[in-house]
C-alpha cells in the first residue's frame, strides 16, 4: 500500500512539473502583443481545464493523506518532548 502511495505522489509531482511548463508557455503567448481573440479564448479554456485538474488532484491527495494522518498515534520518547510517529 505504501508503494502505491509513493507511486501516486510521484505522478502528482510529474503532473505539477508538466503543468508549470505549460503555464510558462501560456505566459509567453500572453506576453506577445498580437494575441487574437480566438487564441485568448482557447488559452482561457485550457486554464479552466487545468484548474479543474489541479482541484481534482488536491482532493485526491487530501482523501489519501487525511485518513492516514488520523490513523497515526503520537508516542513520546523518555524525555516526553520529542513526538515520534
Amino acid at each position: 500500500m505504501l508503494m502505491r502511495h509513493f507511486a501516486y505522489f510521484n505522478n502528482v509531482l510529474l503532473f505539477i512539473d508538466i503543468r508549470r511548463n505549460q503555464l510558462q508557455s501560456v505566459l509567453e503567448i500572453l506576453s506577445t502583443i498580437n494575441v487574437s481573440e480566438e487564441e485568448f479564448e482557447e488559452i482561457g479554456e485550457d486554464l479552466g481545464e487545468l484548474l479543474g485538474r489541479v482541484i481534482e488532484a488536491k482532493i485526491d491527495l487530501e482523501n489519501m493523506i487525511i485518513p492516514f494522518l488520523k490513523n497515526q498515534t503520537t508516542v513520546f520518547d523518555a524525555s516526553g518532548t520529542h513526538p515520534t510517529i
